[in-house]
């Protein structure tokens, strides 16, 4: 995987968008094979000596008038430091044009975890298939901080299905690299992994339904934050919503008190918050531990992902086997992804290689 200067991406054939955000998008591609391409490319999906691709198309000069141009380059680091963690999406190569930036990644079609909650018999999950996807992500978060690397955007439309019914972490813009020490953790240091700390960040970004309240109120954080949004992750899965909504002018007040949607600010403490439908007696103690408002106290502070794997909620799970994907995943529907699309009519898109400002050398 690296650079691919001379990459005719122009010669690909788009099938349908993935998805799309501030400064470009995702769609579904065929790339030609060559005789001579390397195995790495033949990995997924070839057809009729074609093989589909994900492409991310970000647009330069987006990038450049938001100031993101550090924040991209992250993103490529990140998805190269992270390559061969089955939960986490995969980076083919780079290449650019005049107009754009592009990451090719492996395509994943089995469609976004919030579709499949809101498809679920009642709107939302069984428990025994929440466990499952919850112990797949916890698997790549754990991947990730012990390269020290915090996602920071941890949702479920950036958690998607491939085509066998395993789940994978995308989008890895907002994922920033902390910086670390050792010694273990102190005051004032946020999250401990391997006998490091690390330090604190302030960025202010993600999505706000599922910041953490340190994030949100911009006091610094660190680790503990993905291990808040796993919480709400879980609530969401079990639920069918995440705890305090997607939004309302009281969202953040709710989110730094630790107040669930439908729970008035007088409902006194802790233990009396109601997690709306949150009764299974495995889900709500993990549901209260990921969502404790104060980072140093919440599940995954001290001990990191072997903290949160140890929990009675994950009990049953073979955490090698589930690192391996070497696990049944519940079944699944596959008409809720873009597995219909790969015979619709073809669009082409356009790219050359030329960089004239010198911003994205290297990329």
């Amino acid at each position: 995987m690296g650079t691919r200067g001379e990459a005719d991406i122009g010669s690909w054939r788009k099938i349908v968008e993935l998805g799309s955000g501030r400064t470009g998008s995702v769609a579904l591609c065929i790339e030609p094979i060559l005789s001579s391409a390397p195995n790495e490319e033949r990995r997924c999906g070839e057809h009729q000596h074609h093989v589909f691709q994900a492409v991310k198309r970000v647009r330069r000069q987006c990038v450049k008038n938001n100031g993101a141009i550090r924040q991209v380059l992250q993103e490529k680091k990140a998805l190269q430091d992270l390559r061969g963690h089955q939960g986490i999406v995969d980076l083919r190569y780079t290449s650019k044009d005049d107009e754009h930036l592009y990451f090719v990644l492996e395509p994943l079609l089995g469609g976004p975890l919030h579709r499949h909650i809101r498809a679920g018999p009642r709107g939302h999950l069984e428990v025994p298939a929440a466990i499952f996807y919850a112990s797949e992500i916890t698997s790549a978060i754990a991947h990730m901080h012990s390269h020290g690397f915090v996602h920071r955007d941890l949702k479920a439309s950036n958690i998607v299905f491939s085509a066998s019914g395993h789940v994978k972490i995308v989008d890895l813009g907002c994922s920033k690299q902390l910086e670390r020490q050792t010694g273990g953790c102190k005051d004032g240091d946020v999250g401990a992994t391997g006998g490091f700390s690390f330090q604190k960040t302030y960025t202010y970004c993600g999505t706000p339904h599922s910041m953490a309240p340190e994030m949100v109120s911009r006091e610094g954080h660190g680790m503990a934050a993905d291990w808040w949004a796993l919480g709400i992750l879980v609530h969401e899965m079990v639920n069918g919503e995440p705890p305090f909504g997607y939004g309302g002018d009281d969202l953040t007040q709710r989110i730094t008190a630790g107040l669930p949607r439908d729970t008035s600010p007088e409902s006194g403490e802790r233990e009396d918050k109601d997690y709306r439908n949150v009764d299974e007696p495995k889900v709500l103690p993990i549901v209260r531990r990921l969502l404790d408002t104060d980072p140093q106290q919440r599940l995954g502070f001290s001990r990191d992902a072997q903290e949160v794997m140890s929990h009675a909620w994950f009990a049953g799970v073979d955490w090698e086997r589930t690192t391996k994907l070497d696990t049944e995943p519940p079944a699944f529907r596959k008409d809720l992804g873009e597995l219909e699309h790969l015979d619709a009519e073809h669009t082409g898109i356009s790219a050359t290689d030329v960089d004239p400002d010198g911003l994205f050398a290297g990329f």
